[in-house]
Protein backbone atom coordinates (compact mmCIF):
# COMPACT_ATOMS: atom_id res chain seq x y z
CA UNK A 1 0.00 0.00 0.00
CA UNK A 2 1.04 3.18 -1.20
CA UNK A 3 2.46 6.23 1.79
CA UNK A 4 -0.56 8.37 0.11
CA UNK A 5 -3.16 5.69 0.78
CA UNK A 6 -1.83 5.22 4.37
CA UNK A 7 -1.62 9.10 5.15
CA UNK A 8 -4.11 11.16 3.23
CA UNK A 9 -6.54 11.58 6.47
CA UNK A 10 -3.65 12.81 8.48
CA UNK A 11 -2.70 15.20 5.16
CA UNK A 12 -6.37 16.13 5.34
CA UNK A 13 -6.50 17.34 9.00
CA UNK A 14 -3.08 18.82 8.61
CA UNK A 15 -4.88 20.94 5.24
CA UNK A 16 -7.83 21.77 7.34
CA UNK A 17 -6.09 23.17 10.17
CA UNK A 18 -3.49 25.13 7.96
CA UNK A 19 -6.78 26.71 5.97
CA UNK A 20 -8.35 27.86 9.21
CA UNK A 21 -5.04 29.56 10.25
CA UNK A 22 -4.38 31.01 6.99
CA UNK A 23 -7.56 32.08 6.12
CA UNK A 24 -9.28 32.68 9.79
CA UNK A 25 -12.09 30.76 8.54
CA UNK A 26 -13.86 28.60 10.93
CA UNK A 27 -12.95 25.44 8.89
CA UNK A 28 -14.46 21.46 9.04
CA UNK A 29 -13.50 17.95 8.02
CA UNK A 30 -16.16 16.53 5.74
CA UNK A 31 -16.15 14.17 9.15
CA UNK A 32 -16.79 16.76 11.78
CA UNK A 33 -19.24 18.74 9.39
CA UNK A 34 -22.22 19.78 11.53
CA UNK A 35 -25.94 19.11 10.09
CA UNK A 36 -26.85 22.57 9.97
CA UNK A 37 -23.88 23.64 7.92
CA UNK A 38 -24.73 20.49 5.56
CA UNK A 39 -28.05 22.45 5.03
CA UNK A 40 -27.18 26.05 5.53
CA UNK A 41 -24.27 26.11 2.73
CA UNK A 42 -26.87 23.75 0.07
CA UNK A 43 -25.31 21.00 -0.04
CA UNK A 44 -28.72 19.33 1.22
CA UNK A 45 -31.68 21.16 1.05
CA UNK A 46 -33.48 20.14 3.83
CA UNK A 47 -33.29 18.10 7.33
CA UNK A 48 -35.56 15.67 5.35
CA UNK A 49 -33.72 15.43 2.74
CA UNK A 50 -30.50 14.52 5.46
CA UNK A 51 -31.80 11.66 6.97
CA UNK A 52 -32.86 10.13 3.83
CA UNK A 53 -29.51 10.04 2.22
CA UNK A 54 -28.20 8.90 6.03
CA UNK A 55 -31.12 6.33 6.05
CA UNK A 56 -30.27 5.09 2.32
CA UNK A 57 -26.71 4.52 3.17
CA UNK A 58 -26.77 2.98 6.70
CA UNK A 59 -26.08 6.60 8.65
CA UNK A 60 -22.85 7.37 6.72
CA UNK A 61 -22.37 10.45 4.40
CA UNK A 62 -20.52 9.44 1.42
CA UNK A 63 -18.21 12.68 0.90
CA UNK A 64 -18.06 12.63 -3.41
CA UNK A 65 -14.95 14.63 -3.12
CA UNK A 66 -15.17 16.72 -0.80
CA UNK A 67 -12.64 17.05 1.87
CA UNK A 68 -14.30 19.76 4.46
CA UNK A 69 -16.12 22.98 4.22
CA UNK A 70 -14.71 26.95 4.80
CA UNK A 71 -17.32 29.54 6.00
CA UNK A 72 -16.09 32.81 5.73
CA UNK A 73 -17.65 35.61 7.24
CA UNK A 74 -17.84 38.88 5.45
CA UNK A 75 -19.74 41.61 6.02
CA UNK A 76 -23.37 40.29 7.00
CA UNK A 77 -23.11 37.02 4.55
CA UNK A 78 -21.74 33.98 5.15
CA UNK A 79 -19.57 32.49 2.12
CA UNK A 80 -19.55 28.55 2.03
CA UNK A 81 -16.13 26.82 0.54
CA UNK A 82 -15.22 23.34 -0.39
CA UNK A 83 -12.20 22.48 0.07
CA UNK A 84 -10.11 19.29 -1.63
CA UNK A 85 -6.95 17.92 -0.88
CA UNK A 86 -4.66 15.93 -2.72
CA UNK A 87 -1.92 14.16 -1.67
CA UNK A 88 1.09 13.66 -4.37
CA UNK A 89 4.37 12.78 -3.68
CA UNK A 90 7.04 14.96 -5.92
CA UNK A 91 10.33 14.09 -5.28
CA UNK A 92 10.33 12.57 -1.66
CA UNK A 93 8.51 15.82 -0.49
CA UNK A 94 4.51 16.17 -0.18
CA UNK A 95 2.58 18.63 -2.92
CA UNK A 96 0.35 20.53 -0.77
CA UNK A 97 -2.49 22.41 -3.26
CA UNK A 98 -5.56 24.07 -3.36
CA UNK A 99 -7.10 22.68 -6.24
CA UNK A 100 -8.59 25.18 -8.31
CA UNK A 101 -12.20 24.71 -10.07
CA UNK A 102 -9.88 23.33 -13.53
CA UNK A 103 -7.89 20.75 -12.12
CA UNK A 104 -10.63 19.04 -9.96
CA UNK A 105 -13.95 17.13 -10.74
CA UNK A 106 -16.97 19.63 -10.41
CA UNK A 107 -18.55 19.37 -7.54
CA UNK A 108 -22.18 19.77 -8.56
CA UNK A 109 -23.70 19.47 -5.14
CA UNK A 110 -21.84 22.33 -3.39
CA UNK A 111 -22.85 25.78 -3.83
CA UNK A 112 -21.47 28.93 -2.96
CA UNK A 113 -24.21 30.02 -1.03
CA UNK A 114 -24.37 33.59 0.73
CA UNK A 115 -26.65 34.02 3.94
CA UNK A 116 -27.59 36.40 6.14
CA UNK A 117 -26.31 36.41 9.57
Amino acid sequence: MSANKINYLKFEYYCINKHNINFNQLTYHWSYIPDTVLIESGYFNSEYELRMKRKKNNQILKEYGLDGISIEFKDDFKIYNSLQMKLWNLKKDLLFEYCDQAKITPLENIIYKNQKL
